[in-house]
């Protein structure tokens, strides 16, 4: 049985942004316009929403409810095309990512692609979810009967019950999402769906992926944490500098949040949004690539178990 290097799975992200640091600003900037794109096509409406908007604030009244209405309306007939950006973001990113550490050599265009491998990453990820989102539903469905058979019998022992029938099905669930969570790598290598190999591919290696993980969820929370402090004290000097705290304690914020006051701040949020989209990118390496990892350790010398 091949063995899985928890250490080096676990901070393999960290491997891949040392390597390669340009094509993960790359990839972020990429998810960055294909999340604008189809707003730039209702455009118009969201000006004339923000033109309302800040009307409102001036004048101290509501906008007109007909108005926002129709705006909105105007805005939801992007939503399937905001789908599709993320989806198609998702399947570039995402494989490249697999690309850059299971195909090294193919590195043009920074490893991204559009191809068959993209696709059953996307079908397979969708599908992953969508059983993890039923299986969690009917566990919880389960969790809550017999909670009430157990408040049947006796009232006192009900939360005891709900928390510890609670915490396995969690652990069932968690068990479960690992089984068959090298399903995405290895469907996108071999451009085929197989999602459900996964199973026989992590056999004896759930709690090595459990750890990987666990890992993997400590360092996330503790990146996010530096950053959003750094964000938030960068967003707190800005409102400083600017004078919109002394604004919004004023009795008038409306003579503050003028059309052409608001309009020098569109700068410092394009800046703000392309640096939390190249984060974001490097986040996402940092958390998919351990499990690309851990199916490079057991899938290659496994190949013969499909």
């Amino acid at each position: 049985m091949a063995q899985l290097d928890i250490g080096k799975a676990a901070f393999a992200g960290f491997g891949v942004i040392g390597r390669k640091p340009l094509p993960p600003i790359i990839w972020g900037l990429v998810t960055m316009l294909l999340s604008v794109g189809p707003m730039l096509l209702i455009l118009p409406a969201l000006l004339q929403f923000f033109d309302l908007a800040v009307a409102g604030v001036q004048n101290n009244t509501d906008p007109d409810p007909e108005q926002i209405m129709m705006l909105s309306a105007q805005m939801n007939t992007v939503t399937p095309l905001t789908w599709i950006a993320a989806l198609l973001a998702y399947g570039l990113t995402t494989g490249a990512l697999f690309r850059a550490m299971l195909k090294p050599e193919e590195k043009s265009w920074f490893y991204m692609r559009v191809s068959m491998a993209e696709v059953m990453l996307v079908v397979v990820t969708i599908v992953y979810a969508v059983l993890l989102l039923m299986a969690a539903g009917l566990l919880a469905g389960l969790v809550a009967v017999l909670a009430l058979i157990a408040h049947q019998i006796s009232e006192s022992a009900t939360l005891p019950v709900a928390i510890v029938l609670g915490l396995a099905a969690l652990g069932v669930l968690v068990w479960g999402g690992l089984r068959f969570s090298l399903g995405l790598a290895m469907s996108w290598e071999r451009k085929s769906f197989l999602l459900f190999e996964s199973w026989s591919l992590t056999r004896g290696h759930a709690f090595g992926l459990f750890l990987v993980g666990l890992i993997n969820f400590i360092i996330s929370l503790l990146l996010a944490i530096v950053v959003g402090v750094v964000v938030g004290g960068s967003i707190l000097a800005v409102m400083a500098s600017t004078g919109m705290f002394q604004a919004l304690a004023s009795e008038d914020p409306g003579a503050f949040f003028t059309p052409e006051k608001i309009k020098s701040l569109w700068p410092i949020a394009v800046v703000w949004i392309t640096l939390a989209s190249i984060f974001q990118s490097y986040l996402t390496v940092v958390q998919t690539a351990p499990w690309a990892e851990a199916y490079g350790q057991l899938g290659t010398s496994n190949e013969e178990t499909f």
